[in-house]
């Protein structure tokens, strides 16, 4: 099994960003959720940590200017380039930015990945301005997400899956770390697919399901984890991450 974030999406990054390029609204509400979290002003600078591809970028106003931080160099150069998106390849608890440069830092479902949390929550300390705002939406300990990943990817992937899910721990060492939280509760969301072979396809593709069956016989094993209705014309599959708001305070 692969351990370490930047192995594993040296390896995923390419077939994650087929996935977000064929159905790029497919996860249009997580993100979405996540960035209303960030208190954005005009001209804010937001790191995303990890960033993969620097898929926020399709989220935020023009005037905000991305800072996309991944340790995988192959797995950042996936995405397109833009006017304000600036692409870091580091390590997300050293992240060579300057200290107070960054208004807002998000971490969108790539978390669980990371051993070292604690390092992380420090980093994202050291560079905000004060007040400014850390969002992580991630997997919760227990969840169905979580075992949905465990069970269902681990089985598919030949690289397996392991995650380090957000637990009472992660509160705690948050605010241990000097934040203030202001929001800790699951959020719940669909993600949205023109049809249900689309919906397979995509995870297929996003999780790396080298091991998978046929697109039909995967589509009726993934309702056996997730909830998948239809809503009008579209296929929902729902989806929960477990969103952390917290603030640096104000010196």
């Amino acid at each position: 099994m692969f351990e370490h974030y930047s192995e594993i999406f040296t390896k995923r990054g390419a077939a994650y960003h087929l996935a977000m390029s064929k159905y790029p609204a497919a996860r249009s509400h997580e993100f979405k959720t996540a960035i209303s979290f960030a208190n954005l002003s005009k001209g804010a600078i937001v790191a995303d940590m990890p960033s993969g591809g620097g898929y926020c970028s399709n989220y935020l106003p023009k005037d905000i200017t991305l800072i996309a931080i991944d340790e995988s160099q192959a797995f950042l150069e996936q995405g397109n380039e833009s006017a304000n998106c600036k692409k870091i390849c580091a390590k997300l608890n050293d992240t060579n930015l300057e200290d107070a440069s960054v208004n807002s830092a998000i971490s969108i479902a790539g978390l669980h990945h990371i051993a070292d949390k604690k390092s992380f929550f420090k980093e994202t300390m050291r560079i905000l301005k004060p007040g400014g705002t850390l969002v992580i939406a991630d997997a919760e300990e227990g969840s169905k997400t979580a075992l949905f990943l465990d069970q269902f990817v681990s089985k598919y992937n030949s690289m397996g899956h392991s995650g380090l899910y957000l637990n009472n721990q992660s509160a705690q060492d948050i605010h241990e770390t000097g934040f203030t939280i202001t929001h800790n509760k699951a959020v719940n969301y669909p993600w949205i697919f023109p049809d249900i072979p689309s919906m397979a396809e995509y995870c297929k593709l996003l999780f790396g399901l080298d091991r998978a069956c046929e697109l039909k016989e995967l589509a009726d094993v993934i309702s056996k984890y997730l909830k998948v209705e239809q809503s009008g014309d579209s296929t929902w599959m729902h989806w929960s991450l477990f969103l952390i708001q917290a603030r640096k305070p104000i010196e």
